[in-house]
């Protein structure tokens, strides 16, 4: 009995690649994405928090004339 061939047209390969890349890079690129969000909203809440701060400690102890 002779080896069958694999299709390889657009309804045979071409569907499962397009699912693989929709399936599983996208919500990968997603996951990577809001991750990053969330890391710049981390690092711009502890500057601000920094920078308030340290207004607080020169408006403390160096008091207004």
């Amino acid at each position: 009995m002779p080896l069958r061939k694999f299709n390889l047209d657009a309804l045979g390969m071409g569907v499962s690649i397009a699912c693989a890349l929709h399936c599983t890079l996208l919500p990968l690129a997603m996951a990577v994405a809001l991750t990053a969000l969330e890391l710049l909203v981390a690092f711009l809440q502890a500057y601000v928090f920094a920078v308030l701060t340290c207004m607080y400690l020169n408006d403390a102890l160096h008091p207004g004339h």
